[in-house]
């Protein structure tokens, strides 16, 4: 779907109606009430978390539940970055936070956890981050 959406970029904004569904899932996701087979070296369906901030950076309603979401999420990330997959679910989020223009609270906590990744240790992590501010 997110394929689609991005060679229609002038179509009509289906995504504004699916966006409370996309926020209710990943916060299923975050809440860990998925079954253990999404689960990935400890995170719940990565894959799908990645394809949710897509499709929500492409929605054009500014629905206040994704400022709260991207919140929430860069908050479950905080502690554990040394994977490259928390990495570039962060870096997907920040993304996501950009394209929304949330509050200035949420781009404040985002701020801290790109200083960290831009200093880890683990070349991956730079590489996704800086693919993803570029």
């Amino acid at each position: 779907m997110v394929r689609l959406v991005e060679r229609r970029p002038n179509s009509p904004d289906i995504l504004s109606e699916l966006t409370p569904a996309l926020v209710g899932i990943h916060r299923q996701i975050l809440e860990k009430k998925l079954p253990t087979d999404f689960t990935y070296k400890g995170l719940t369906a990565p894959w799908m978390q990645i394809s949710i901030f897509r499709l929500l950076r492409h929605s054009k309603s500014h629905d206040p539940l994704v400022g709260q979401l991207l919140q929430e999420t860069l908050v479950a990330f905080k502690e554990n970055l040394s994977e490259s997959i928390n990495a570039a679910l962060v870096c997907e989020c920040v993304e996501t936070l950009l394209h929304h223009s949330s509050e200035e609270t949420v781009l404040n906590q985002a701020m801290p956890l790109v200083l960290q990744l831009m200093h880890h240790s683990n070349t991956n992590n730079k590489y996704v981050l800086s693919f993803t501010l570029s």
